[in-house]
Formats: C-alpha cells, structure tokens, sequence
C-alpha cells in the first residue's frame, strides 16, 4: 500500500528521514509523505541510506533501489511518481560536499533543489502527510478487465490482489462551498 516517511533537516542542513508505522507519526518532523511500497503505474523507486560517522548520523535519498554506496547503509526503498500528479507534491533531492563525503536534502513543494553550492539530483511527486483537510481517494479496476468493477479505497493505492491501480486524488473531508457530495458505498 504505502509508507509514511517523516523528514526534517538537522543542524548544518543535515537530512534526517524516517520510516514511520501507520498512526505513528513523528511529533518533531517537519515534514511528512506518502510513498508507495511497491511499484505502481508512472511510479518509480528511490531509496534511503543513512551514514554514521563518530556522533554525526545524515541520511541520503537516491533514485533507483540500493542507497548503500561509499560506506552508506541502505535503510529502504519506496515508490514515488515521476510525473506531476493530480494533488500531488513535488519533492526536489540535492546534495553537496560535505567534509569528505556528502550530505543531502528534500525539498518540498519545489522542482530544483541546485541552489546555493548545492547540486541538484532530482524530483519526485508524492502526497504530502501535511493535514489540509484533505484525503486521499484511490480508484482501481479488475485485473482482468473483461467487466467493469471499479473499487474506491482511502489511501494511495488501490492495488490489490485483485485490482490494479488506476487513479488517486485528493478530496476535501467535508463539503465546500461550490463542491459535489458524492458518497461510496460497497454491495455484499
């Protein structure tokens, strides 16, 4: 399905992220995002590594399936959108030079993380943890698509066993002015 990881940056921009269980959220990351864990259409992995030297611990993010190079320990990898998303976030990955190594950051809410001494790497979209009286709303379809059978599930994915996944999209948690109430139910 997904997996929350919370991340902030520490003293000197040093990143720290963290892979959090479900309904346990980090009190002190600043930010917080939806990835998924296992491949999905236009989805594509990005792995997080940490390195500890003496006192010092900084974690790095990558685009592809193993953060562990150069003395860094892979800790797990997700599944981000390439792509722009309906609703969802950009992230921007950078790093620089750091003593005799690097040290990266996440951006969000932004497309280039190059800026001051820092070399950008890359960008992903994911939906953010952040509570804007949203939620997320997932659309999936039979696998073997002879019949039509949609499923709506809360979440990121609506990939099963079953169901492929074929959409996700925000929707508010109460009614707006100038929205339409749709309910969802299920039979059987």
């Amino acid at each position: 399905m997904y997996i929350i990881l919370s991340f902030c940056h520490g003293s000197d921009w040093m990143l720290r992220v963290r892979r959090e269980t479900t309904g346990s959220m980090d009190p002190n990351a600043k930010h917080t995002l939806y990835g998924l864990d296992s491949e999905s259409l236009n989805s594509w992995p990005c792995s997080v590594g940490h390195l500890e030297e003496g006192d010092e611990l900084r974690h790095c993010i990558i685009e592809g399936t193993d953060a562990g190079f150069s003395g860094w320990k892979h800790d797990f990898t997700f599944y981000a959108y390439k792509t722009e998303q309906l609703g969802a976030t950009p992230y921007a990955v950078g790093h620089r030079k750091y003593k005799d190594g690097l040290k990266y950051r996440i951006s969000e809410n932004a497309t280039f993380a190059g800026d001051h001494g820092w070399t950008h790497d890359f960008v992903f979209y994911a939906y953010s943890g952040k509570s804007d009286g949203t939620m997320l709303v997932s659309l999936g379809s039979r696998n073997d698509s002879d019949w039509f059978a949609p499923k709506v599930v809360l979440g990121v994915t609506a990939k099963d066993n079953e169901f492929k996944h074929v959409a996700v999209c925000k929707a508010f948690k109460r009614q707006h002015s100038g929205t339409t109430l749709i309910s969802v139910g299920h039979y059987g």
